[in-house]
């Protein structure tokens, strides 16, 4: 924090050698390093290396005509030793992929404490009813006298499983099954959906995700998806929960999404043949983290990792962080008017150096595949600036922790030199936007793929998260103004900019 610097207020199957062949070598160089821990990391400081549990047993069966493969912790015999009142983790897998293809995740949970069911069921279409039949056949295998006498009759503890901690996972298919079944799951009152994971889901059809439903709601993907394409995980993300007003409602979820740069879809299951440990490693370490969070009150690794920018395992290519919180905030501007001016509180919006700026639909937008509504502008000037005026009796941010905003670069080669402002009172505060990220420059992505390879690779720009500490600025009893400033590197540039806002409150009973 700098106090009243000097001011100028004036962005399946297996894959093929073939495929493989021909990506980018900067991609393959990140699977290539295999997986080992990192030295300077302790297990337990880690979601990726954390276990609490040696112990770990499988069982598989057939119930209605679908297989199920559980994995659970044990201290000893599998069903006189088994942790009592484990958390579930119900697993739905994509299509082309077998439902032991994700032994490495389940191993993972098991180690930490979560027993999990992977679900051979899969969507044979891409329409609705095709994702409903995979949510029925879930819902009925784990509810049906068949489980009941030939699992939980095993046990020796009258409760082996709180269903009333429940996490739902998807890969693919399975990605965009898991939000209808959260959906009939919500109406199960054996069912309490804590947490939804989707791994490079498919986005086939509109079923929208709500906090109504799950309080919270993670999304993994990697640039090099050789079969979803990145339009469909983005607006998965971006459309998910009513993140978009000040007043917290029971739509809102906690979201979050981590963007692999260089990561691939079959890189989220074991089909691949050991080609993708290490994208194992990373996506087992945010799963673990956000479940750990969800399903056993261990908040440990949430800060970090599922709010943060922290990287499990060893990942070496870089993970682009977006996350909002379902608790309290106050959202400064987030564009859903289509108005540049007033902003949502209702304040001014001023510029210096600025083209041109319109609030607009990224979705139409060739240079992103994000969606929902977004603030697009290209400065022409150094010193360029974006400020929101904050009205009178919203000034007092000091019961919230940050001040956050998404933010991305649409077209250009950056690097972007810029600062956060605040004016509180007759004061000005700054940081720079490099120690918290800074601005992400458009990274290639594949953007047209059939047959899990990928036909076309775009440019495109994506937005990160900026979650700023207030107490980074100083005083911020009485912040009348917040600035976005570019120094150098954003002259001819085109930058988006969404969900302006202090967030989370002061006090948090779960962060």
């Amino acid at each position: 924090m700098r106090s009243q610097p000097r001011f100028y207020p004036s962005r399946s199957a297996l894959c093929c050698l073939l495929f493989l062949a021909l990506l980018p070598w900067t991609a393959l160089s990140v699977q290539a390093r295999g997986f080992s821990e990192s030295p300077s990391k302790a297990a337990n400081s880690d979601p990726a290396l954390h276990t609490e549990y040696g112990g770990l047993c499988t069982w598989r069966w057939t119930c209605g005509g679908v297989q199920g493969q559980m994995r659970w912790p044990t201290t000893g015999s599998c069903w006189n030793d088994a942790v009592r009142d484990m958390p579930l983790a119900i697993i739905l897998r994509g299509n082309g992929f077998n439902y032991r293809d994700y032994d490495y995740l389940q191993d993972h949970l098991a180690r930490n404490g979560i027993l999990s069911a992977s679900i051979n069921k899969v969507a044979a279409g891409e329409t609705a009813a095709d994702h409903q039949v995979v949510a029925d056949a879930a819902e009925t295998y784990l509810t049906s006298a068949c489980f009941q006498s030939n699992f939980l009759d095993n046990f020796s503890s009258a409760d082996p499983v709180d269903f009333e901690r429940t996490a739902l996972v998807g890969h693919s298919r399975g990605g965009e099954s898991v939000r209808y079944l959260a959906n009939n799951l919500s109406t199960n009152p054996d069912f309490t959906v804590r947490a939804v994971v989707s791994m490079a889901p498919t986005r086939a059809t509109t079923a929208s995700l709500y906090g109504t439903k799950t309080p919270a709601y993670m999304l993994l993907y990697g640039t090099h998806d050789e079969d979803v394409e990145p339009d469909a995980a983005f607006a998965s993300h971006d459309l998910a929960g009513w993140n978009e007003i000040s007043t917290p409602t029971s739509y809102d979820l906690d979201r979050s999404m981590k963007l692999f740069i260089g990561g691939f879809h079959s890189g989220f299951s074991d089909d691949s043949v050991g080609l993708f440990p290490v994208q194992w490693e990373v996506a087992q370490g945010y799963v673990n983290a956000f479940l750990r969070a969800w399903l056993l009150n261990d908040w440990q690794f949430y800060g970090g990792y599922v709010r943060g920018d922290q990287v499990p395992g060893t990942w070496g290519n870089g993970i682009s962080s977006q996350f909002s919180s379902s608790v309290a905030r106050r959202v400064i501007d987030n564009f859903e008017d289509l108005n540049v001016t007033p902003n949502t509180l209702g304040g001014a919006v001023t510029t210096y150096g600025v083209a041109s700026i319109g609030a607009v639909s990224a979705t139409p937008i060739v240079e992103t595949s994000h969606a929902g509504r977004i603030l697009r502008f290209t400065p022409d000037q150094d010193n360029a600036y974006v400020a929101w005026d904050i009205p009178v009796g919203q000034r007092n941010a000091n019961g919230y922790l940050y001040l956050s905003l998404r933010l991305g670069l649409l077209e250009g080669s950056g690097p972007v030199s810029g600062r956060l402002w605040i004016k509180n009172g007759n004061n000005y505060a700054w940081v720079d936007l490099a120690d918290y990220g800074g601005v992400p420059e458009p990274t290639v992505m594949c953007t047209d793929s059939v047959a899990l390879s990928c036909i076309t690779y775009e440019d495109q720009g994506y937005m990160r998260t900026l979650r700023v500490p207030l107490s980074a600025f100083g005083s911020h009893n009485d912040v009348q103004r917040v600035y976005l400033q570019f120094l150098s590197g954003a002259v001819g540039e085109d930058f988006m900019v969404d969900n302006v806002e202090f967030s989370d409150a002061f006090v948090i009973v779960n962060p």
